[in-house]
């Protein structure tokens, strides 16, 4: 697998910045459905998150954060990207929202 690229961690919810974009409203009903599984079977995907210093960027999960904050939770199991250049960033992005 080569050099260690990242880290899984539990983040502070607080830490987190990402885009605050509104639900359509189909992504309604689907925010519906995953709030219900995490509320009822826990976390079951981790989110992506970039760190900047002290803070993360969301790069993958934002309505996981926002589910488990409506939660009242305070921490999210996050997959952590460390030291990466701008273009690897971008490149990141590009394979995530691909999928």
């Amino acid at each position: 697998m080569g050099t260690k690229r990242h880290t899984v961690e539990r983040v502070k919810i607080e830490l987190i910045d990402f885009t605050d974009s509104p639900l359509k409203e189909q992504d309604a009903t689907l925010f519906h459905k995953l709030k219900k599984c995490i509320e009822t079977q826990g976390q079951l995907r981790n989110v992506l998150l970039l760190k900047h210093g002290s803070r993360y960027e969301c790069i993958e999960g934002s309505k996981i954060i926002h589910a488990l904050k409506e939660l009242q939770e305070e921490q999210v199991d996050a997959i952590i990207m460390d030291f990466i250049t701008a273009w690897q960033m971008n490149l990141i992005k590009l394979e995530v929202f691909k999928d």
